[in-house]
């Protein structure tokens, strides 16, 4: 290794360190595990499967960043199947809040096709 004589050694060996703990952080994360599209489409695929449980702690952490109506609707839906009315209609409000356009039959299209 060459040292230049205006840069000390402890701010090249730091520069070197970022470098590899970035790269060590980088490698665990994969794009597919990252994009809000794919937690939408597992809490679907949980759905139509029946696993309301999993709906609901994916769509909870996915409308944090994304409150869309059809996240807060499915929520309410999968709250309701579970027996949680309160919860339920909390998230049936938020739906409707959101887009008092909804339409129901549209998020059973994509619950059926398992499509976004």
């Amino acid at each position: 290794m060459v040292l230049k004589k205006n840069r000390p050694l402890y701010m090249i060996v730091s520069g070197g360190l970022a470098v590899l703990i970035f790269t060590f952080f980088a490698s665990f994360v994969s794009p597919a595990q990252a994009t809000p599209a794919s937690v939408y489409e597992k809490a679907l695929a949980s759905y139509s499967r029946g696993d309301c449980r999993k709906t609901i702690r994916l769509l909870k952490e996915y409308v944090k960043d994304h409150p869309e109506a059809e996240s807060y609707y499915l929520l309410g839906y999968a709250s309701y199947k579970l027996g949680h009315l309160k919860a339920a209609k909390i998230y049936f409000s938020d739906a409707y809040l959101i887009d008092p356009g909804l339409n129901p039959k549209k998020i059973k299209y994509y619950i059926r096709t398992n499509k976004l």
